[in-house]
C-alpha cells in the first residue's frame, strides 16, 4: 500500500512529537520508535509469562517463598512480613533469607479479610455519645488535665480511632475513651 496525497497530523505514542503521517494505518513517527514500541510490548509480553511460569510452578509446592506470594496474591512483602512478626501468619525460617509460608495459611488468612487486594481494617467501633459537652472532653481540657502537648493528643485520637465531633472552635472527644488512652498518666 503506497502513500496517498493527503498528510494526516497525528502524534507518536512513543515519542510524544507531532509528525505528518503518510498513511492512514500510520502509528509512529519513524523506525526507531516503532522499533521501540515493538520491543516494549514484547518486554511486557515476556514478563507476563514468566509471571504465569512462577504462578504455576508455585501451585506444585505447599510452601513458598515471600517473593512468590507477593506475585501471587498481589499483596506487598512488607505486609507479609508485618502478619509473621505480629503472629497471625506461620512461616518457616531456613535461613536469613529463605522464608516460606504455607499456601493454605495465606489463603485462610486472606479470605475474609482482604478485597480487592487491599487488607480491611477491623469493624469499626459503633459509638454512641452526645457530644454535648457531658460526657466529651475538649482538646484544651484534655492538656491541662493530663499535661500533653496538643500534638501528642490529636497523634493518639488519630492512631486509635476515637470519634470527633466539632462545633465552633472546639474538637469534642468522648471522655471514657480519652481517660482508658491516657490512664497511666498522671493527672494535674
Amino acid at each position: 500500500m503506497g502513500a496517498s496525497k493527503v498528510q494526516y497530523e497525528k502524534v507518536c505514542p512513543v515519542c510524544g512529537n507531532r509528525f505528518k503521517a503518510k498513511t492512514l494505518y500510520s502509528v509512529y513517527c519513524g523506525t526507531r520508535c516503532s522499533r521501540n514500541a515493538r520491543k516494549l510490548k514484547e518486554r511486557e509480553e515476556y514478563l507476563e509469562t514468566e509471571r504465569q511460569q512462577r504462578i504455576d510452578e508455585m501451585s506444585l509446592s505447599d510452601y513458598i517463598p515471600v517473593s512468590q506470594a507477593v506475585d501471587l496474591y498481589q499483596i506487598s512483602k512488607c505486609t507479609f512480613y508485618r502478619l509473621i512478626k505480629s503472629g497471625r501468619l506461620q512461616a518457616l525460617e531456613f535461613g536469613p533469607h529463605l522464608t516460606r509460608i504455607r499456601k493454605t495459611d495465606i489463603e485462610n488468612l486472606t479470605k475474609d479479610r482482604f478485597i480487592t487486594g487491599k487488607v480491611i481494617a477491623e469493624e469499626p467501633r459503633l459509638y454512641s455519645y452526645r457530644f454535648d459537652g457531658t460526657d466529651c472532653y475538649t482538646i484544651s481540657e484534655i492538656n491541662e488535665k493530663f499535661a500533653l502537648h496538643e500534638t501528642t493528643i490529636w497523634s493518639a485520637i488519630r492512631r486509635k480511632g476515637i470519634p470527633i465531633c466539632y462545633r465552633g472552635n472546639y474538637a469534642f472527644v468522648p471522655k471514657d475513651l480519652i481517660d482508658e488512652l491516657f490512664s497511666n498518666k498522671k493527672t494535674r
